[in-house]
């Protein structure tokens, strides 16, 4: 969503309490998460930026010939996105989608715009990790005790069962 509020930021429509929620987000530093993780088995970690998350998920996942599965309402959002995406969203700058689209399946439900803003491009936006299974819950109490309380469990991955289904969101 970082997109989100500098688009209304720049036209002078960004409350002070979420710019200072932007900010917070920008400013944190992905390395107490990284620091934390080392005694994890980390299978694949990105940062999610100019792809957001689905630009960054498809490569780990098609390397791996996983299926990643997002779970949509897991992912952590800015406060008031929704809201404000609808009317600064990135209206097309962001070509994201036309890449992963050939690999999402989106499940029957999940709101297009939640499906936008999980393409959209991110200024440091954080980190995606898969670690070794049964090992995501201890990870992420790591990751919050170094201070990052937005960090949470959003998905899973899988081997690929289904021709091109490299992406979910649900």
């Amino acid at each position: 969503g970082t997109g989100v509020f500098g688009n209304a930021m720049m036209k002078g429509e960004l409350a002070p309490y979420l710019y200072e929620a932007v900010t917070a987000s920008m400013c944190r530093l992905n390395m107490y998460a990284a620091d934390a993780l080392r005694e994890f088995d980390v299978n694949a970690m990105t940062d999610v930026t100019g792809f957001g998350l689905l630009g960054h998920a498809l490569p780990v996942a098609r390397s791996g010939d996983l299926t990643v599965t997002v779970e949509s309402g897991s992912v952590p959002m800015l406060p008031e996105l929704v809201p404000l995406a609808g009317e600064y969203g990135p209206k097309g700058v962001c070509k994201v989608a036309e890449y992963v689209n050939d690999f999402l399946t989106v499940r029957e439900g999940v709101e297009p715009l939640t499906v936008s803003l999980l393409s959209e491009a991110e200024t440091s936006g954080g980190l995606l990790v898969f670690v070794k299974e049964g090992q995501a819950e201890k990870a992420l109490s790591r990751i919050r005790d170094q201070g990052d309380e937005q960090a949470a469990i959003i998905g899973h991955a899988e081997r690929r069962q289904v021709l091109n289904e490299y992406l979910k969101v649900v």
